[in-house]
């Protein structure tokens, strides 16, 4: 299983929050929660307070205008770090004393339950997903960032991020593609530049100017390796790339990411192999500019490059090297980049998901999805959308994604599968998806269709451990501890299981268990 992640933003209109109303937002928790601390009794309602302030703290820190406040105010992200732990540790403090049963509760077991979930989720919002990503793109960006520069570093760490999260679907290599417009650098003066870095085989730190454009490969391929050593290098290679800085200076750069993070099934793992991959033949006309990148197999990859003469490089032996090829010949005999991607996949055989990019549509990504066996989800967020494999993959930016469905068979057309088509400009907007059955018949989105999951980057965070088996092991007694959590308490020098009404409701006549 491969790993496919996307991110396409827009500029934002909302202003960037003030620190003052944070800080005042930020104590409201802060009292609401000392206050549940001291009673004798867990009041529900305090906690529920609690919470409220601080996913309000959190809304404000999100996308764009949140980045922009933490790295105008540096000091903001100290103060706020520091703040989050004391309210983690108080939180951990209440729940060891429903734990050892020293706290009355207010209220329904239950109900105490998610809400010192949902405070401890909020929590680690703040303080790792919003001041995490503050840090990691201030040091991707650099001091001097534009406006637009910051908007681009921020989807860079976002796809990073994700690709981190999705390594658990393949990892013996990884890669990711941006193409950069309204770049404003004069391309002729980095002739000698650009001729070093041009590859013919899309391999790491490969540079191209397809009209005008620039399109900056980053990959690496690693048969052995811990995880999170792959996007660990990618980050450390963006940040050292200067002609990438420069083309993000201007104030109207804008930019599409695509990245993959794979497990091979069909090619070596090399960086030529590593996705997404271009259009490049041997010694072929020049064809219009295309990035891919593939989860599944293309079954039929071998017929379709012999049948229409497609000259591969030998070096590339990934099945994911049709796509862009067909694609571009498509636009080379007419076809308008969404025309050309549809008629693409439609050829293939086999379970697949698909992402493409063309240079002729550069705010455009598109999407294909068709088998069993994959996934795609679009994450819709405030002026972002984010394009991930699993719902794992978007989740630091929303909880909120449509997901496309490969099986279904379409009631209009008889075809199966689904394309879907995103424009950087609609970036956040659920009504702006464009979907589609794989013959071309529109298939619009209802809001009710739109998913909402619990899973939060906290249920998923691999912490200190380097793989995610040991991580459930280790963490096996807290979690039988937090299953028990207020259940198991000592009655008259004897043990009793105390559930809830919505566990065991009254109608059994059941108030506790002698343990």
């Amino acid at each position: 299983m491969c790993g496919i992640i996307a991110v396409m933003r827009r500029s934002s209109g909302r202003k960037p929050p003030a620190p003052g109303d944070l800080r005042s937002r930020m104590l409201l928790a802060e009292v609401a929660l000392a206050e549940a601390s001291a009673s004798e009794r867990l009041i529900s309602e305090d906690l529920e307070r609690a919470y409220d302030h601080l996913v309000a703290v959190d809304a404000r820190l999100r996308g764009t205008p949140g980045l922009q406040c933490l790295l105008r105010h540096p000091d903001l992200v100290v103060e706020f770090d520091e703040r989050t732990r004391r309210l983690a540790d108080t939180i951990g403090d209440l729940e060891h004393s429903v734990d050892t049963g020293v706290r009355e509760l207010d209220g329904n077991l239950e109900v105490v339950n998610a809400r010192l979930l949902k405070m401890k989720d909020a929590v680690w919002a703040i303080r790792i997903d919003r001041l995490g990503h503050a840090r990691a793109v201030a040091q991707l960006a650099g001091s001097d960032a534009s406006p637009a520069g910051v908007e681009a570093f921020s989807a860079i760490e976002l796809a990073l991020s994700a690709l981190n999260r999705l390594e658990v679907r393949g990892r013996d290599s990884a890669g990711l593609h941006l193409l950069v417009w309204d770049h404003g650098l004069p391309l002729t003066e980095l002739s000698a530049t650009l001729e070093e870095r041009s590859d013919p085989l899309c391999r790491n730190l490969a540079v191209r100017t397809p009209l005008g454009h620039l399109s900056f490969v980053y990959k690496v391929a690693r048969e052995v390796g811990e995880l999170g050593d792959n996007t660990r290098y990618l980050r450390e290679t963006i940040t050292g790339d200067a002609l990438l800085r420069r083309a993000l200076e201007n104030d109207r750069a804008r930019l599409t990411v695509l990245g993959h993070t794979r497990w091979a099934s069909v090619g070596l793992i090399n960086e030529a192999n590593a996705h997404p991959v271009d259009q490049e033949e041997v010694n072929g006309p020049g064809m219009p500019f295309v990035v891919a990148a593939l989860n599944g197999d293309v079954d039929n990859h071998r017929a379709i490059a012999d049948g229409q003469g497609l000259r591969i490089p030998a070096e590339i032996t990934t099945d994911a090297k049709v796509i862009p090829s067909l694609m571009a010949r498509e636009i080379a005999r007419g076809s308008m980049p969404q025309e050309a991607f549809r008629r693409t996949v439609d050829q293939f055989d086999g379970s697949v998901a698909i992402g493409a990019v063309s240079a002729l549509e550069p705010s455009t990504l598109m999407l294909a999805l068709r088998g069993s066996g994959q996934t795609l989800c679009v994450g819709v967020a405030e002026d972002v959308y984010v394009v991930a494999s699993e719902p794992y993959g978007v989740v630091e930016v929303t909880a909120h994604y449509l997901r496309m469905d490969g099986e279904a068979v379409s009631d209009v057309d008889g075809s199966q599968g689904q394309v879907v088509v995103l424009n950087a400009e609609d970036a956040g907007r659920a009504d702006r998806i464009r979907r589609s059955t794989y013959a071309g018949a529109a298939l619009p989105v209802r809001a009710e269709e739109l998913l909402t999951t619990d899973i939060t980057t906290r249920d998923i965070d691999r912490g200190s451990h380097r793989h995610f088996f040991l991580k459930e092991i280790s963490e096996s007694p807290i979690t039988m501890r937090k299953t028990l959590r207020g259940r198991i308490r000592e009655v008259d020098g004897r043990k009793r299981v105390r559930l809830g009404a919505d566990t065991v409701p009254p109608v059994c006549g059941i108030a506790s268990v002698r343990a």
